[in-house]
């Protein structure tokens, strides 16, 4: 009788065991989606056991667990956690974790959010992780250019000064909400963004719905919706938040963010930031700063919250245009017919000229269209010039102070808003929501009245040393002097 030699002993040991370990071993494989939208939560951490894994970019997972009953738990920031026993045989099974927000009554009531596959209506989702990635300190809505059918654009680059257009149409058409309450502009339906700034710290997710919105309210949602959640993550006992950014251009922001409590005495929501920024254009300086305070509690059927936000901010602006030909002259050929082809050949020794060598297009200031990639056409120049009235010799004396080189368009404004919540379970099926909210402010615009004898220098800033002289000679024209209480002349055509 032979014996059975070593490595042949370990080798039908291994193979005994592997077989023993995959019989009593099974594989789940599931999907997590948010209950309400039906969208994938992508990082959702599924556990069983020891064993923690989280969700890929379908929102789906795949897990071992023994054979048998398995208990699985899935948690979420902002979702309720969800613990589920599966039965596994035949080594495999499936679970679909259908999540629900922890504020999910009031955000379906307040807000007018879609339900996927039950309201016809074409949305989609931006969730709060793909903020993080894609902001990158712009304005918020310039994260929505991913969204099919959304166009958004920072204009002539001011802080602020965003805009979004949807299948065409322009803000003054859509409805945008924060929480349920409508943003736009009750004289003209614009959305001043400036307004709120600071809100990508605590958006839970915004929901864009394309064409004619399922809104129940009286807003001009005529090109579409955007809703924008606000609430910090609810599942634990509370956590602060720090983040420090630094850009280029000059961009700097410190923001703190957190939140406090539990499901039994309430929760309060707060976040700040100080954001300052030199822009990517001369004359674009801004200084923002952000709050934002949330309280919420439940009291038997009745679910509370109050909510306060504000941005006061100063920034300037530019509308400059540029031609497209400053970009890509061969492309504004393609797009013009024999005039534009001899305007273009007119400017063909500028420096917008494609370069032979590098293929790229210089920027350069020239005298054709006066400007560049960085040109604002706001920005003035001029010396201060002070004229006074010498009793000893008759004589006017002429005093030079500094060269001045700004921007005089300049928008600062301060408008907050105070929200007051009530949303009253009635039954499973049925609630009452009560809002009321309030918004007041202060602010305004600041430009030149009148540019009337100004001239472009070599920098191609606007020359105001005219109107500027205008102001300062005026006290001394021969019809008499226009000033204030304090012996000021009053301003007709210079901002001072």
């Amino acid at each position: 009788m032979g014996t059975l030699k070593p490595w042949k002993l370990v080798a039908f040991f291994l193979v005994a065991f592997t077989a023993n370990a995959s019989a009593q071993s099974c594989i789940i494989k599931g999907e997590v989606e948010d209950v309400l939208t039906g969208e994938p939560l992508i990082g959702a951490y599924i556990k069983t056991g020891d064993e923690i894994i989280s969700t890929d970019l379908d929102g789906k997972f795949s897990i071992e667990a023994p054979t048998g009953e398995a208990t699985i738990e899935v948690s979420y920031i902002g979702y309720s956690n969800q613990a589920r026993q599966i039965v596994c045989k035949n080594g495999e099974a499936f679970a679909r974790f259908r999540m629900e927000t922890l504020v999910m009554n009031e955000a379906v009531v307040a807000a007018d959010i879609v339900i996927s596959r039950k309201t016809p209506v074409a949305f989609t989702n931006v969730l709060p992780a793909q903020i993080q990635e894609e902001l990158a300190g712009r304005d918020l809505p310039m994260v929505l250019n991913t969204t099919p059918g959304v166009y958004a654009t920072q204009q002539g680059g001011g802080d602020g000064d965003a805009r979004v257009t949807i299948r065409g149409f322009d803000q003054t058409n859509l409805a945008v909400m924060v929480d349920g309450v409508p943003m736009n502009d009750m004289e003209n339906g614009w959305v001043y963004w400036s307004n709120w700034a600071g809100l990508d710290l605590v958006v839970r997710t915004t929901q864009v719905q394309r064409g004619l919105g399922a809104s129940k309210l009286a807003i001009p949602s005529v090109g579409g919706t955007i809703n924008i959640l606000t609430g910090g993550d609810e599942s634990g006992n509370g956590s602060i938040n720090y983040q420090s950014e630094v850009g280029s251009y000059g961009y700097y922001r410190n923001s703190l963010s957190g939140v406090f409590g539990n499901k039994d005495k309430g929760f309060l929501h707060f976040a700040g930031s100080y954001k300052t920024n030199q822009g990517f254009a001369e004359g674009l300086e801004s200084t923002t700063y952000a709050y934002y305070l949330k309280g919420r509690k439940t009291l038997g059927n009745h679910n509370l919250s109050i909510t306060t936000f504000g941005a006061p901010q100063r920034h300037g602006q530019r509308a400059y245009q540029m031609q497209v030909f400053e970009y890509d002259k061969d492309l504004a050929a393609q797009l013009t017919d024999e005039t534009g082809q001899m305007e273009l050949e007119d400017i063909y020794n500028s420096n917008y000229n494609t370069n032979s060598s590098t293929g790229e297009v210089d920027t350069t200031y020239n005298t054709i269209v006066g400007g560049g990639q960085g040109f604002n056409e706001f920005l003035v120049n001029y010396e201060e010039v002070y004229y006074n009235f010498n009793e000893n010799t008759g004589q006017v004396d002429t005093t030079y102070g500094a060269t001045r080189r700004y921007n005089p368009r300049q928008n600062f404004y301060f408008k907050p808003i105070v929200t007051l919540r009530d949303v009253w379970s009635l039954s499973d099926k049925s609630s009452l929501t009560t809002t009321a909210y309030a918004s007041f402010g202060s602010g305004g615009g600041e430009a030149l009245l009148s540019t009337s004898g100004a001239t472009r220098s070599d920098d191609y800033t606007m020359n105001i040393q005219g109107i500027w002289d205008a102001h300062q000679l005026f006290e001394f024209a021969p019809n008499g002097l226009n000033v204030d209480e304090n012996g000021e002349r009053k301003g007709s055509n210079f901002i001072r």
